[in-house]
């Protein structure tokens, strides 16, 4: 636990400090910041590469790792499913009477699946270049980790741009109800596929804590010294976010909304949520916001807390 709260602390000061930005009322375009995360992504997602590709008899683990990542997927997933069906029918955001289907737009999933499959070349351009030799010998774990507090804080000024108030989470009962259900149905589920993919507990749902924030999960285990644990949740996420990108709009048309938001999980905020606007009512435009940030706020802490649990 103390070595958990150590993992803790200076993302949480990170994350605190890249939101309170703002307070020094510098007249600065926070476009940069966006800018800056994306370049701490890019080369964190390189050194995540190189350290997995460090890994000795890598190779021999790989279509173990994959195996591992899709059920994982898949199996959280269903439940996370089954979990938010069940919420659904005893709660539904206000101004939603009966069943809310989708605007019938259609989506090219080839452009939505372009930025993951190249922010996946990236790690396995890192693993070749390390399997071959070809990288510097430097201490890669003290390199990530630092890129990993910067691109946590330049996360936050973007976060606190988003504008939206304590007070409006605390209102909107329904987006607190369904990231809390995402979340226990995250864990559920890895509880359940722990036994299938034969890991420990406690390293399933650290993987599934990602809940398909797949830029962030990899790298945090990776930094944590655990490198196949990391390219699990990598792909793990990764596989999530085209499961969400493929149900979305099928979920909408049956006029299941919370469920496709469920499963986008912390990518609702962001990579999902122009899908979701697309197909989805537009009273469900906020609740995947909201519940999108705040299982986004989650992530960096149950990811460590799972791995050092005891």
């Amino acid at each position: 636990m103390i070595i958990a709260l150590y993992s803790l602390i200076p993302i949480f000061l990170s994350l605190l400090a890249g939101m309170d930005f703002h307070r020094l009322k510098l007249n600065l375009s926070y476009a940069w910041a966006g800018h800056l995360s994306n370049a701490c992504l890019y080369l964190l997602l390189l050194g995540m590469g190189i350290t997995i590709g460090q890994v000795p008899d890598i190779v021999g683990q790989l279509v173990a790792v994959g195996r591992s990542a899709a059920v994982v997927a898949v199996g959280t997933s269903a439940v996370i499913a089954l979990f938010v069906w069940l919420l659904s029918r005893v709660m539904r955001p206000h101004g939603v009477v009966g069943v809310s289907h989708a605007t019938g737009a259609r989506f090219d999933i080839y452009t939505y699946l372009k930025d993951p499959a190249q922010l996946l070349g990236l790690v396995a351009v890192g693993f070749v270049l390390s399997y071959l030799g070809w990288v510097p010998r430097i201490d890669y774990d003290l390199v990530v980790t630092y890129l990993l507090y910067a691109m946590i804080f330049f996360i936050g000024m973007r976060l606190s741009q988003s504008n939206i108030k304590l007070r409006e989470i605390l209102l909107n009962k329904f987006s607190i109800a369904l990231a809390a259900t995402t979340v226990a149905g995250s864990l559920v589920g890895a509880w359940l596929v722990s036994y299938i993919v034969n890991l420990p507990v406690k390293d399933t749902m650290a993987v599934s804590a990602g809940f398909g924030w797949y830029t962030l999960s990899g790298i945090l285990l990776t930094q944590m010294n655990a490198p196949i644990l990391g390219s699990i949740a990598f792909l793990s996420d990764l596989f999530r976010e085209v499961i969400a990108l493929l149900l979305i709009p099928m979920l909408a048309k049956k006029g299941h909304a919370p469920i496709a938001i469920g499963i986008c999980g912390a990518t609702c905020m962001d990579v999902t949520l122009p899908i979701i606007e697309k197909h989805c009512a537009a009273v469900y435009i906020p609740v995947a916001f909201i519940s999108g940030a705040i299982i986004t706020v989650l992530v960096p802490f149950m990811i460590p807390f799972f791995y050092y649990l005891k």
